[in-house]
């Protein structure tokens, strides 16, 4: 009879656990997939754009590359906050080498 007790012990509180942060991880994993097929039309929509200016080449590549990097990096935060992870020195860590010196 203990063993039975334990397990609706264990039973209730994943019960709670999943009331409590489940609909939060669903919301971050649509804003997730979301997100990420906005980047995809962003970055389609910037190959369209750097095609028409007949821009470099050898550029294009780098440059769709870099848009689309620091918008997946902003959108891993965003999620990031919305799970509720402190992403404030995450965010310091990034303006610092933003400012680095070269």
């Amino acid at each position: 009879m203990d063993t039975v007790s334990e397990v609706n012990k264990y039973t209730g509180w994943a019960w709670e656990m999943v009331m409590e942060y489940g609909p939060t991880l669903i919301l971050a994993i649509i804003t997730l997939l979301a997100g990420l097929w906005i980047i995809k039309l962003l970055t389609r929509s910037l190959r369209k754009l750097l095609e028409r200016r007949q821009m470099d080449p050898s550029l294009s590549p780098f440059l769709m590359s870099m848009f689309s990097t620091g918008l997946k990096v902003l959108l891993v935060l965003s999620i990031l906050g919305m799970v509720g992870v402190e992403v404030m020195s995450f965010v310091a860590i990034l303006g610092a080498v933003g400012l680095k010196p070269l």
